[in-house]
């Protein structure tokens, strides 16, 4: 349990974050005001357009979104 709690918040966003970058992905995370999260990966090294986007989720927080972003990420590679 504390170790979920302790991957929940930013640090696990990071770990994440340095994971995809290790399999060449970039990651761009999103606030949205109160309503949530985006978080976007792409291809290191291609423009970062939305249509050239490898996976996005939106979810309420950002541990969240990047972990679902990055399961999608990964399921289509």
């Amino acid at each position: 349990m504390a170790l979920r709690a302790w991957l929940s918040g930013w640090r696990g966003v990071g770990l994440i974050a340095a994971g995809m970058a290790r399999q060449g992905y970039d990651l761009s995370l999103t606030r949205y005001a109160e309503l949530g999260w985006r978080a976007t990966f792409y291809v290191s090294g291609r423009e970062h357009s939305p249509t050239g986007a490898a996976a996005s989720a939106f979810e309420a927080t950002p541990f969240g979104a990047v972990q679902v972003a990055a399961w999608e990420t990964l399921a289509r590679a």
